[in-house]
């Protein structure tokens, strides 16, 4: 629950990584090329309220089907659209994205 940041490159090429969730109220930013080529992605859950950036390529290449499924957990709809409109740039344009209200 202390994670702040995922660093450039951090699981990049990681074939092997199907699930995230990022639990921490006091993560902030993931960097670039952070999920690169991630291509076996299933779920990812994000809790939204502290994340001030994503950035434009960290997931590049990774799986972008709707088979690929993101939660992310937010206090607000504001909060949770300013985070979808994030990673729809960072790559993730063709997810299903769902809403969580958040405390």
């Amino acid at each position: 629950n202390k994670v702040k940041t995922i660093n450039a490159n951090a699981f990049m090429n990681a074939s092997n990584l199907k699930n995230i969730n990022i639990k921490s109220k006091k993560f902030s930013k993931i960097g670039k090329n952070a999920f690169k080529n991630c291509k076996n992605l299933k779920t990812i859950k994000i809790y939204a309220n502290s994340l001030k950036s994503v950035n434009k390529t960290a997931f590049k290449g990774a799986k972008n089907k709707k088979s690929v499924k993101v939660t992310i957990l937010a206090k607000n709809k504001k909060q949770y659209n300013k985070l979808v409109k994030m990673l729809k740039k960072a790559g993730l344009s063709k997810v299903i994205f769902k809403f969580k209200k958040s405390k």
